[in-house]
């Protein structure tokens, strides 16, 4: 991830919407992410509709490397590919854990 666009992003916005965000987005990197896991694991065809959510909220937060990892494995799911997946999920947790802790040892304001 690049700190730098996610946090000037976030700069953006007014203080409580930019909150929300954090919030919201911090859910998807921690239980959320728990969710795919073990969705990826024991049914792994469900797991393309979390990992595109995942996707989707990293992109709008300019979270790029988490946003094109989520849709990497997205991809190898829909196309039958849960190897592929499954070897790209390490990236993925430690993609988001980076991400993670960058927002929250984030300056506030």
């Amino acid at each position: 991830m690049h700190a730098a666009n996610l946090h000037e992003m976030l700069a953006l916005l007014p203080a409580e919407t930019r909150e929300r965000l954090v919030v919201l987005y911090l859910d998807l990197l921690g239980p959320g992410l728990t969710a795919v896991e073990a969705t990826l694991h024991q049914h792994p065809a469900q797991a393309a509709q979390p990992l595109h959510r995942l996707a989707g909220g990293a992109a709008m937060l300019q979270d790029h490397g988490v946003a094109q990892l989520a849709r990497s494995l997205e991809r190898a799911l829909l196309e039958g590919d849960v190897e592929q997946a499954l070897a790209g999920w390490p990236a993925l947790q430690a993609a988001a854990e980076h991400s993670r802790q960058a927002l929250q040892h984030r300056t506030p304001g």
